[in-house]
C-alpha cells in the first residue's frame, strides 16, 4: 500500500484505490481511498484477475502473459501460500496467455552485472546453524536482493535466509523462511524497528532501513547489528549476543565439499 514505507510514490500522484495482499500498516493513509486488501490471497494479481472477469472484460493475451508470470513467481509456482482463487486465476490466465511470451520473461537476457553480483553475493555468503544469508554492497536494482535470499534458501538444511544490500541511503533487506507458524513480516519489522520499514508474509518479507547521513565505517556496523538482531532471532542462541554474526558463522565456499 502507498503508505506502507515499502512503495514510493510519486509526489504528484494521488492514488484513488488500492489493491494489496500485504497486511495493513496500523498508520492509515488520508483521503477517500477504495481499499481492496485480501491478506489471504496468494498474489494481488488473482484480485485484479476477479475484477476484470466479474466485469466481463477480456484480458489481452500480452496481459495475460504477464499477469500468469507475476502469479507463478510470487507464489514459487503454485507452491507457496497458494489459495483455491490463486489456483483458479492461474489456469484462465494460462488459457489466455502466450507461452512465447512467458518464455522470454523466464528466461530473459541478463546484464553482466548480475552475475558479477552473483558472484559477490556467493563470496560473502554465511551459514550459521540452518540460516544462510549474504550482503550485496552496492545495488543500483533492488530485484537482486530476494533473488540471493530466495536462492539461499534452496541450500539443503537451511530453514531461514536473508540478504542485505546497500542502496543509496537505504540497506535494503529480504528474508525469506521456511519454517511453519513464523511470520517472516512481523519479525522483520520487529528487527527493523523504527529504523526503517518492513513488513511482508508469513514465508517471505522485505524491507529497509534508513542509512541517511551514516558514513560508510558507521553504515558497517549497523548491518552487522542487524544481522546480529535478526540472526538471534532465528537460532535463538545466547552466544549470537556477544558475537559478531560473521565471527560465529561459516563462509559458504568453506562449507562446500571439495
Amino acid at each position: 500500500v502507498p503508505w506502507s514505507g515499502n512503495v514510493t510514490v510519486p509526489a504528484f500522484a494521488r492514488p484513488v484505490a488500492v489493491f494489496d495482499h500485504h497486511p495493513l500498516p496500523a498508520r492509515r493513509a488520508a483521503g477517500d481511498l477504495f481499499l481492496d486488501v485480501r491478506v489471504e490471497a496468494g498474489a494481488t494479481v488473482t484480485t485484479l484477475y476477479e475484477y476484470l472477469s466479474a466485469c466481463g472484460i477480456a484480458i489481452p493475451t500480452w496481459l495475460a502473459s504477464l499477469m500468469a508470470y507475476a502469479l507463478a513467481t510470487e507464489t514459487l509456482d503454485l507452491s507457496r501460500n497458494c489459495t483455491a482463487p490463486d489456483l483458479d486465476a492461474y489456469l484462465g490466465l494460462l488459457a489466455r496467455a502466450n507461452m512465447k511470451i512467458l518464455g522470454q520473461i523466464r528466461h530473459a537476457k541478463l546484464p553482466r552485472i548480475y552475475f558479477a553480483q552473483i558472484k559477490e553475493a556467493m563470496r560473502n555468503a554465511c551459514l550459521f546453524g540452518r540460516t544462510a544469508w549474504s550482503h550485496l554492497d552496492s545495488v543500483d536494482q533492488p530485484e537482486i536482493v530476494p533473488e540471493i535470499a530466495e536462492l539461499l534458501l534452496r541450500m539443503e538444511r537451511v530453514a531461514w535466509s536473508f540478504c542485505t544490500a546497500y542502496q543509496g541511503d537505504s540497506m535494503i533487506v529480504s528474508l525469506r523462511s521456511t519454517r511453519k507458524g513464523v511470520h517472516c513480516g512481523k519479525l522483520l519489522k520487529q528487527v527493523i524497528g523504527k529504523n526503517g520499514s518492513g513488513g511482508g508474509h508469513e514465508w517471505m518479507a522485505g524491507g529497509y532501513l534508513n542509512l541517511q547521513g551514516v558514513e560508510k565505517t558507521a553504515r558497517d556496523a549497523r548491518r552487522m547489528e542487524f544481522a546480529r538482531n535478526l540472526l538471534y532471532r532465528t537460532e535463538k542462541k545466547e552466544s549470537i549476543v556477544t558475537e559478531q554474526p560473521e565471527a560465529l558463522a561459516r563462509p559458504l565456499v568453506e562449507v562446500l565439499p571439495g
